[in-house]
């Protein structure tokens, strides 16, 4: 009896000497990669992946999982995630989380943001775990990344000059400029320009590939030969007022890329 009396009181000294973290570690978190899955000039969209980490010997179920993207300090999206119950015993898993930046959103709440060609997102969560003989546990952890926010390249006519003139045709040579006005460098592609009138095409002349760094710009020139019978007049009163005529649209079309990015751009359109 004295030696069972003994045995006992040895077990309770043992388990009070037991401290929290004995018994129970805290879960950790590991920021993972953000993924573009789809950009247009109205939106990004994306999905962030982050692995949540189990050390304790038991299984940990999830009761709650909050998630949200912060930007300029404040709450921006309600996150959604993949379904997830819990976490394995001294094992890990990953959590995707699918979110959607709308650049109208942008220019109503944080135009500063994209003026400056990217958001600073911070992702936060706040998961509870139901842990045995503890009760619910509820944590909270967040991670900083970067989402670019892609702008139109815009094209311009710098300047135009009557070149040459037959009995037929009318060639005019064109000054024409190519900003890239993102915070990544950009190589343009296959980028055409359609010259039109009543909204018939008339000519189209195709410009050379370019490489811009950031906030960069380029000027090339270009010819292209009108019939006199479709312009004659319009290019004569043209170039006595030394302006463009109204009355001949210039569309432009092509593709682009960047360097930085790991992810396909929008194609390019737009008017000059």
């Amino acid at each position: 009896m004295r030696v069972f009396f003994l045995l006992v009181s040895t077990l309770l000294v043992g388990c009070a000497n037991l401290s929290l973290t004995d018994v129970y570690r805290n879960p950790t978190f590991e920021y993972q990669s953000t993924k573009i899955e789809g950009v247009s000039f109205d939106n990004v969209a994306g999905t962030s992946v982050v692995q949540i980490r189990n050390s304790n010997p038991y299984q940990l179920p999830i009761s709650q999982l909050n998630a949200q993207l912060w930007l300029e300090g404040e709450p921006w999206l309600a996150l959604d995630n993949d379904a997830i119950s819990g976490l394995p015993a001294s094992g890990s898993v990953n959590v995707s989380f699918q979110w959607d930046l709308i650049f109208d959103q942008l220019l109503s709440r944080a135009v500063n943001v994209y003026q400056a060609g990217e958001a600073d997102f911070t992702l936060k969560l706040s998961p509870t775990f139901a842990v045995p003989v503890l009760g619910p546990q509820t944590l909270s952890w967040s991670s900083d990344f970067i989402v670019p926010i892609p702008k139109l390249p815009k094209v311009s006519l710098q300047d135009w000059r009557l070149t040459n003139v037959s009995f037929s045709k009318l060639t005019l040579a064109l000054d024409v400029a190519v900003f890239n006005p993102n915070v990544f460098s950009i190589a343009t592609q296959g980028i055409k320009m359609d010259v039109g009138k009543d909204a018939r095409a008339l000519a189209d002349v195709q410009l050379r590939d370019a490489n811009l760094q950031a906030n960069g710009s380029s000027t090339q020139t270009v010819e292209v030969s009108l019939s006199i019978v479709d312009v004659g007049l319009t290019v004569v009163n043209a170039l006595k007022s030394g302006q463009w005529p109204d009355t001949l649209a210039m569309n432009w079309a092509g593709a682009w890329r960047s360097p930085e990015l790991d992810f396909a751009l929008p194609a390019l359109r737009g008017r000059l």
